[in-house]
């Protein structure tokens, strides 16, 4: 398994990054076309609050993790979009994410993020359990209901 960076404890010079990072993906644009733009990351959030090991290998194998080459940064939960932004490096501080809109909590599930960081747009993916993954016994719960 690839290591895990914490991103509270990381500068990251984004500049150096895009230059050496080839990964990239496809979206749907707003005209319904495919595009294929920069995998910047993947941000994980609260990982270690779920308590069931089975939950943490199906998220591992449903992002991809392993195949995909973009960075894995861990965040606590009381990140915001505004702070993942700042410590990437899109923005000089988090009031200024916020200014641009990021003023967001992380959402739970897996979503993409479309940002532009020193002018080259990417896709940054978050990853944030939610409340039934949290729960002891959940996995054995879903189990039970299919």
């Amino acid at each position: 398994m690839k290591t895990w960076i914490d991103i509270q404890n990381t500068c990251l010079d984004f500049t150096k990054f895009a230059l050496v990072h080839t990964e990239r993906t496809k979206i749907l644009t707003k005209n319904n076309m495919l595009a294929s733009i920069p995998d910047f990351c993947t941000i994980i959030v609260n990982f270690h609050c779920i308590t069931d090991t089975r939950w943490h290998a199906s998220v591992i194998d449903s992002l991809g993790l392993e195949a995909r080459k973009a960075p894995v940064f861990v965040c606590l939960g009381c990140f915001s979009l505004a702070h993942i932004l700042k410590a990437l490096g899109a923005f000089q501080s988090v009031g200024d994410a916020k200014r641009n809109g990021w003023d967001k909590l992380v959402p739970e599930g897996i979503w993409d993020h479309q940002v532009r960081i020193n002018k080259v747009k990417g896709i940054i993916t978050t990853f944030k359990p939610t409340e039934a993954m949290l729960v002891p016994g959940s996995w054995d719960n879903l189990s039970r209901e299919e």
